[in-house]
């Protein structure tokens, strides 16, 4: 914030004026599962950048079917699914896992753990499902700390998950 300040008084001004909760994951009340919005209107403004010139009823059934094929391809990938996580979930979960094996994890309590790196040290509280870099409560999916500490009390990791 105190960047857009110094570059642009007024856009600070307009920023302050709107709810944190509209522009920042950090007070969002739900959950975003690290999906944005704009990557939606990205899609369909590419998928209907073609269709611009039809008239309205064209455009209306370009809108429908294109939809359509969407919701079918996501129905087919999500029968495919094996276990409770999409296949998303799963690689932010190896990923997370590989990186929390390079981490030193000291347990406060059966669910509170201080996870140490090379640059920094993090609080994962895995009764919570928080972690002070945030992303575990952001995204809803262990972080790499949370991994850690995870692997160190050897619980499955679907039991920190959202469902």
């Amino acid at each position: 914030m105190a960047d857009i300040e110094a570059a642009n008084k007024k856009a600070y001004e307009w920023i302050c004026k709107i709810d944190k909760e509209n522009w920042a994951s950090l007070f969002l009340k739900g959950r975003r599962f690290n999906i944005y919005t704009s990557n939606a209107c990205e899609v369909s403004n590419a998928t209907l950048k073609n269709a611009r010139e039809y008239l309205i009823a064209t455009l209306v059934e370009h809108t429908r079917q294109k939809a359509s094929e969407s919701f079918a391809k996501h129905r087919e990938a999500s029968n495919r699914w094996k276990g409770p996580l999409t296949s998303y979930a799963i690689k932010i979960i190896q990923l997370a896992s590989d990186a929390g094996r390079r981490m030193n994890v000291s347990a406060l309590d059966s669910l509170l753990f201080q996870v140490s790196s090379k640059l920094h040290q993090d609080r994962v509280d895995l009764g919570e499902k928080t972690c002070s870099c945030r992303a575990f409560q952001t995204l809803g999916i262990p972080c790499a700390h949370a991994m850690a500490a995870i692997g160190f009390r050897k619980a499955d990791v679907f039991d920190f998950t959202e469902e």
